[in-house]
């Protein structure tokens, strides 16, 4: 037992000269710069706020009482399966989310779609968006990359690149199918 008490009696003696404090600090409130005057919405006016509107007369009910139908709704639509899933890659970003070829598919994407797959069912991979309108395949890229973007016309922020991009990317979509049966398609 004094075995037991000596380490005990220390850590007392320890804890008892420990002190400690908590500092609490103003938060700065903002104020408008001298001889600016606001010209914006009045809901964003920092010098003048919109008021707190009243509460209605008479007060809406605090208590009431709602029943759900467990019986279900056989006519509003057809059965969703639940590996009902759609993720969208833009075709752009393809290379470094699934990876470069089907030799070496990146493993965060594969933890993250097997974890999906074991959870819920083989989700839909989409793989396009805006970059997909304006790709073609080529044989090889003179960098070694499997895809590349090139702008090619008026450049402005709403020009979509053009891409082009190699079979790596497709058989790495095709691997990461086959690995985890998830359902690849390309728009």
């Amino acid at each position: 037992m004094a075995g037991f008490l000596t380490p005990c009696l220390a850590l007392l003696a320890f804890t008892s000269a420990v002190q400690a404090g908590v500092s609490t600090y103003q938060f700065p409130v903002a104020r408008p710069t001298p001889g600016y005057t606001y010209s914006g919405w009045q809901a964003y006016d920092p010098g003048n706020p919109v008021a707190v509107p009243p509460l209605p007369t008479p007060a809406p009910a605090n208590d009431f009482t709602v029943t759900l139908d467990y019986s279900g709704t056989p006519t509003a639509g057809i059965p969703v399966p639940g590996a009902f899933l759609g993720i969208s890659i833009e075709m752009s970003l393809a290379e470094a989310v699934i990876g470069p070829n089907a030799s070496w598919v990146r493993p965060q994407f594969l933890n993250l779609m097997s974890t999906l797959v074991s959870r819920g069912g083989a989700p839909v991979l989409r793989v396009g968006g805006n970059s997909q309108e304006k790709a073609y395949l080529v044989d090889s890229l003179a960098s070694g990359a499997s895809s590349e973007r090139h702008s090619i016309g008026p450049s402005s922020f709403t020009n979509t690149p053009t891409l082009v991009y190699t079979k790596g990317i497709v058989e790495a979509m095709r691997q990461a199918s086959d690995l985890l049966g998830i359902h690849v398609r390309l728009r």
